[in-house]
């Protein structure tokens, strides 16, 4: 409207003029200037969109309603909600994927140990056929090793006699005998009786030099020997009684020889009968 700058400043009564967007504003070579400095106070949205363009606005003021910014701002989010919805479900098939590949190879495995477990059904009366034969063979194993063990025992405990008996002794007579009373915790010998089944007791009769014009054997060297039966495995001897094992016997003076008795207990019984 021509003269409106007019019109309002005498009204207002204060100075007005048109605001010119163009000042400091350079124009291309093929605008037409005249046109457009006639209506410059029409090109300051043009001028606003313009600056805009050329870098971040500090300053900016959205005049839109808000439900058309909520609109913007769901439009602008859509791409990663989609992008979200996409990774959860490739997430969820992958493990779906996983567990019926896993699902897959167990059942896979359980057929092939149902198979087996058929096969070894029909083998089980024969591994239970050969399980009692083992057991069988097993038991007279052990009973062959033990009557082994038993023959060898009144072998292996003369050797041991005869490798500790010192010189100038010499046993007379050896008496294999029973004890009910060894090992039930009561001791003393008075209850022997002639083997049935097993021996546990050794009743050993000897002589032993005293003479000095032979060979002089102290009851002390006896008593060492007692001592070297004790430390064996088959004897069981209490080195705090030895009265026990060799009742004294008061010896005779000038004889050439004197007598002594040894009662030997036996830490396992030995077994005469298969």
């Amino acid at each position: 409207m021509p003269y409106l700058d007019l019109f309002i400043a005498d009204k207002l009564s204060l100075p007005v003029s048109y605001f010119n967007p163009l000042r400091n504003v350079s124009l291309g070579k093929g605008l037409n200037t005249a046109q457009l400095q006639q209506n410059s106070c029409y090109t300051a949205e043009l001028v606003g969109l313009a600056l805009r363009e050329t870098g971040s606005c500090p300053a900016e003021v959205i005049l839109d309603a808000p439900t058309l910014a909520l609109r913007s701002d769901v439009r602008r989010k859509r791409p990663y909600y989609i992008g979200a919805l996409v990774a959860w479900t490739l997430l969820f098939v992958c493990v779906g994927l996983y567990y019926y590949q896993q699902t897959t190879m167990a059942e896979a495995v359980s057929a092939d140990l149902v198979d087996k477990s058929n096969g070894v059904q029909k083998l089980a009366p024969e591994i239970s056929r050969l399980a009692k034969e083992e057991a069988s063979l097993r038991e007279t194993l052990e009973y062959t090793e033990r009557l082994g063990a038993e023959r060898d025992a009144l072998h292996r405990i003369l050797t041991e006699l005869n490798d500790k008996i010192p010189r100038g002794v010499w046993f007379t007579e050896f008496t294999p005998m029973y004890d009910p009373t060894h090992g039930s915790g009561r001791h003393g010998t008075g209850g022997l009786q002639q083997p049935t089944d097993e021996i546990n007791v050794l009743i050993i009769n000897g002589l032993y030099h005293s003479n000095d014009r032979t060979e002089q054997v102290s009851p002390q060297k006896l008593l060492e020997f007692i001592n070297d039966l004790a430390a064996l495995p088959d004897f069981d001897i209490d080195k705090n009684n030895i009265s026990e094992t060799m009742p004294t016997n008061g010896g005779v003076q000038g004889v050439f020889a004197q007598q002594f008795t040894l009662h030997l207990k036996l830490k396992e019984p030995i077994s005469l009968r298969p």
